[in-house]
Formats: C-alpha cells, structure tokens, sequence
C-alpha cells in the first residue's frame, strides 16, 4: 500500500486523536512522506510500509504543539517563525519538561516516557518535523546512545556558574573550567595532558596545548580523534596564571595541574563524588546526578545556542572529539592553523563562565573616548585664545 493510501484512510482517525494533525493536516503529510521515503533509503523493511510508526511521530509532534499552546500561546507553525535562539531555548524547555514529570513521583494523572524515550525517540520525532520545513533546531539535549536510563543534570550557564562556586578546592574549580571549557574528557584531562609529554605553546593570542616532542596535534585516548590546536579559553587562562604566579604560561609545568593537597593527581571517581555532595546545595532532584560528562554537554549546547552564525555540526565534533567521517573532508581546513584559531575565537565567550572578551568592543570605546578627549582639549583652547 502506498503512503498517500495510507494517509487517506487515516486522514479522520487521526485529525480526532491529534490536533496539530487537524490545525495542519498538509504540513504533517508532507513531514511523513519524507521521513517514510527517509526511512525506506535505509531500512531491510522497504517493502512493508506498515513498520513505519505513522501514530507515534504525529503523537509526539502533537505533545510539543501541545506545549507551545499550554506555556506559550502558541503553535507549531509560530515556532517555526522565532529566531534560533529561542527555539532552541524553548525545545530545550519542553524536553526538560517531560524529563521533570518522569523523575516526580508525585505528579499523577500524566502520561510519563522513559528518559531513554524522551531523548533518543520523542527528541528526535520533533526535530526532524522542523528539519523537513528547513527551521532546524540547533539546540537540544544529547540522545542517550547506550539506552541507558540514568538521570543526569542538565547544566545551563546559570547553574554551572553555581556548580563552580561551590568548589572550595582550587584544583577541582579548575578541573571543572577544563571539563565546561576544553570538549576533553575527564580522563584525557586528568591522564593525559598532565603525562609529561605536553605543555602549553601561544599562537597569537591564546594559548593551545601541544607536545614536547614537537608534534603539534593533540589526539584523544578514547576516540583517537586529533586537534591541531586545542586552546584554552581566556578564562582558564587567567586561573591558570593567578594560581601559579605566572606571567607566561609556557613556563607552566602541567603535571603540577589537578592535584590534591596530599600531591596526588585528582580522580574521576573522586570529583565525581564532589560533584554529588552538592545537590542539596542546588537543591536539584533527589534522583538526578552530576557527573563529568555534563559539563561537555553544557559546552556543545552552549555553542549550538549562542554561536552566531551557526557553526558546522562536523567542527562541533571534532571540538568534543567525537568520531565523523565528514572530518576527513575538511583537512587543508583543519590543518591551517590561524582557520582554527579564528573558529575557536567564536565559541570562546560561549562557554566561559564569568569571564568576557569584548576586545573589539573594548578598542573602539577606547577609541572614541580619545577622540573626545582631543575634542574637549581643542575647545579649551579655543576658549583660552578669545
């Protein structure tokens, strides 16, 4: 059967059940032939069109539409008209939404998803309708690859600022900077840059990471994804230079990095038991932890949602040394040097925590406050001479 056949006997059955398909019945259809013909490019069921779950995609499509008109008088088709921005900010909101229902005992008479549902399944449902109308949602929580069902923190800029105050260690503050700041995992952080074999090199500006044995690319132990030049955010930079009394950070020794005050190198297991003491401090659900990973999310959505204009979800990857085969498509790009320093420079105030760099800004105040300040002095003395 085909799916125009399929859709014109279901058209009533599901403009009853569903309103977004009664408010916009064509939108929908047209949603579904593309993610039907999407669906038939890659699966062994191209013969039976009845695998493809027509119910569940316009369930789900119809709770956000839902959502929009419970929290924000509006519908799917006025979403689809806001800035990037907010609708990332807003689809973000409706995921954490149906996350905090799931994890409340307390709140009855709902309907409640898995977390593996709601972020592998009824995340991915709502955004492939916006991809279809080309109003792709930039912004979003990271799918649970593995199905696992473990609640975990969703850590914005507001609630990480108050994560690191938390630290009274100056070494676990900075350990969280690298985590938020970095895309690296904790073990290459904790592991590998502080093996001996690495230090800290300039390259206009800013510091990267490089090896001492001249090679320049940094990879990762668990991916093997390499980085040309890793930098380090102003902000790291500037704990980097007050905690060590340093006034050039490539005399910095990093195997001095991430110690306890017993000289022994932090562990993952230990931050992350730092990390759980605090819940009662930020009074977040009884049930969700904090761990490591979380402050990589925070990164990668703090990109996607304040980085104007976008930046490509292939770079995204290599920055958080994720595996993308599209990155060997961009090598002369990956190995320039100043391409590198310049994408960094983007994304840098971002992620950044209590720090700003503003030094265009910054230049043209201070431009225009001499200009005036030769303007009054020109004044004075035409008054001195009548």
């Amino acid at each position: 059967m085909s799916i125009d056949k399929i859709i014109e006997n279901n058209r009533d059955t599901w403009a009853r059940r569903f309103g977004v398909y009664k408010k916009f019945p064509e939108k929908v259809n047209s949603w579904l032939r593309i993610r039907v013909s999407q669906y038939h490019s890659r699966s062994k069921f191209t013969k039976n069109i009845h695998k493809f779950k027509f119910r569940q995609y316009i369930d789900y499509l119809n709770l956000f539409n839902q959502f929009l008109e419970n929290n924000h008088n509006s519908d799917i088709e006025r979403f689809a008209e806001l800035e990037d921005t907010k609708r990332s900010e807003i689809f973000i909101a409706f995921i954490n939404h149906l996350l905090e229902i799931s994890r409340d005992s307390k709140i009855k008479g709902v309907r409640k998803f898995g977390e593996t549902t709601i972020l592998n399944t009824i995340q991915s449902r709502v955004m492939s309708y916006f991809s279809s109308i080309n109003k792709r949602i930039e912004g979003y929580i990271d799918s649970n690859k593995y199905g696992s069902e473990k609640n975990f923190v969703l850590v914005d800029k507001k609630l990480n600022r108050k994560i690191h105050l938390c630290f009274r260690s100056k070494d676990y503050a900075l350990l969280h900077l690298f985590l938020s700041q970095t895309g690296l995992r904790i073990d290459d952080i904790l592991n590998k840059i502080t093996n001996g074999n690495y230090f800290l090199n300039k390259f206009q500006e800013r510091y990267h990471i490089t090896t001492k044995k001249g090679e320049v690319e940094f990879m990762s132990s668990k991916r093997m994804v390499g980085l040309k030049k890793l930098f380090i955010t102003k902000e790291i930079e500037q704990k980097l230079k007050l905690f060590f009394n340093l006034e050039d950070l490539r005399e910095l020794d990093l195997q001095q990095l991430f110690l306890t005050r017993h000289g022994k190198r932090i562990s993952e297991k230990n931050f992350n038991d730092t990390l759980n003491y605090f819940h009662n401090k930020l009074n977040l659900i009884k049930r969700e932890s904090l761990s490591s990973n979380c402050f990589r999310r925070y990164m990668e959505t703090s990109i996607r949602l304040y980085v104007k204009p976008k930046l490509d979800d292939w770079y995204l990857k290599l920055i958080t040394f994720h595996y993308d085969k599209q990155i060997d498509h961009y090598n002369d790009l990956i190995k320039s040097d100043s391409w590198l320093y310049e994408q960094f420079l983007k994304w840098e105030n971002a992620v950044m925590l209590f720090v700003r760099t503003d030094e265009a800004k910054i230049n043209e105040l201070e431009k225009q406050i001499k200009e005036k300040d030769v303007k009054i002095h020109n004044l004075e003395l035409e008054l001195l001479n009548k």
